[in-house]
């Protein structure tokens, strides 16, 4: 197992999740901003360090995925606690999310090997998320923050529409995707039997 500075960074945001979720019990909404802040940052820069440093291992794609699932669905879980955030959206976070992770399940499944490459509005997803959850929290850590006549609250309550706009868009994309590698898959296995000699 080689420890890569990506990897490193990877493993940080790890361990920043149980501390975001202590501070945001005992209701220390600044450590929260501050830790979730930390942790997105961490979550923008390993992949590109990981492409840049030429340090892509096994163990950092199981790592980064897990660790920003665990962020995001603990940061919103925590806002639909104090009512930051309406159930919905969570509900639409983790079901894209079971549905990705199921979709590459199903594939495995059946050793059918591809190149995961995410969609641009999954990264985009992801990039409104990450304003979305620092928004919210910022908001809650001081409510009376506001960009010039507009509470930090009111954009937060924007930029959440788009966000979920994004997310169902990125889930029909990976749906879309998926069916046509399952068709490619069939159609390829009907071609095999036909003509044995391919």
């Amino acid at each position: 197992m080689q420890w890569h500075v990506a990897n490193i960074l990877t493993t940080g945001r790890l361990f920043m999740v149980p501390l975001f979720l202590v501070f945001f019990i005992v209701k220390w909404y600044g450590g929260a901003f501050f830790a979730f802040t930390i942790a997105s940052f961490t979550d923008l820069i390993d992949g590109t360090i990981a492409r840049f440093m030429k340090t892509h291992s096994q163990l950092g794609a199981f790592l980064d995925p897990l660790a920003d699932k665990l962020l995001m669905i603990t940061t919103f879980s925590c806002l639909v606690s104090v009512r930051a955030i309406p159930a919905w959206f969570l509900v639409l976070v983790i079901l894209r999310d079971i549905m990705i992770m199921g979709g590459i399940g199903v594939l495995k499944i059946l050793k059918i090997d591809v190149a995961y490459e995410p969609f641009w509005s999954s990264k985009f997803a992801t990039l409104s998320q990450i304003v979305l959850g620092i928004l919210s929290l910022g908001a809650l850590w001081s409510p009376a923050s506001a960009v010039g006549v507009y509470p930090l609250s009111d954009f937060a309550e924007g930029l959440m529409y788009i966000t979920a706009v994004l997310i169902v868009v990125t889930g029909l994309q990976y749906i879309k995707k998926g069916i046509e590698i399952l068709q490619g898959r069939y159609h390829g296995s009907v071609s095999r039997h036909r003509n044995p000699s391919v």
